[in-house]
């Protein structure tokens, strides 16, 4: 498997549906980011917020998604963290570090994935990204919940070869009523746009 050049986290902001503007402040209970805790570059952006490398509070080099609480609703923020809790030590799926919040931003701290998406060269690469991706939805599944934002920059590749599934801002259990057109349309089932979501049950 080889990789792209740009960052791991990078998706296209102009193809992702924007999200549902909530200009009231919010606190989640989580505890601000250590002082010691150092954001460094920008290595991926997307509609839900902004993905840096960083150096956390025991020297690891990590990644930390910074979104602006301005514009993720506290709901779209709890289901994210959850759903990242819930597949937490699944081998498909990027490992959550920890949360943390101040007034204005939430930090969801994860580990840094290196190669940036998988490029598909062959049947065999195919049949290996596949079987990850297949993993990680069954799990969801079972929890009865669906991903709704399933694309190839939503799936990097570690040092060790794993394929590691990354973004559930998009996911929603079931049996949640739907508020409007999720994910990116390059991607998505085509009735999807149309309103029609019973792909997502």
């Amino acid at each position: 498997l080889e990789t792209h050049e740009p960052g791991p986290y990078d998706a296209p902001d102009e193809t992702s549906q924007p999200t549902v503007r909530d200009s009231s402040p919010y606190w989640l209970g989580y505890e601000r980011l250590p002082v010691d805790f150092f954001i460094l570059e920008c290595i991926g952006k997307g509609s839900r917020g902004v993905v840096h490398r960083a150096i956390d509070h025991d020297s690891n080099v990590v990644a930390v998604k910074c979104m602006d609480k301005s514009s993720r609703p506290r709901d779209h923020v709890e289901r994210e963290i959850k759903t990242m809790q819930l597949l937490r030590g699944s081998l498909n799926v990027v490992c959550l570090r920890g949360v943390y919040e101040d007034e204005h931003r939430v930090y969801i701290v994860m580990e840094f994935v290196s190669k940036g998406p998988v490029i598909v060269q062959s049947e065999k690469d195919a049949c290996k990204v596949m079987r990850s991706v297949c993993r990680v939805l069954k799990r969801l599944h079972d929890a009865s919940i669906v991903h709704r934002d399933v694309k190839p920059s939503n799936f990097l590749l570690d040092d060790f070869g794993h394929v590691k599934a990354i973004d559930f801002g998009s996911s929603i259990s079931v049996t949640e009523k739907h508020h409007g057109v999720e994910g990116t349309p390059l991607f998505m089932a085509p009735e999807a746009p149309n309103g029609d979501f019973t792909c997502d049950s």
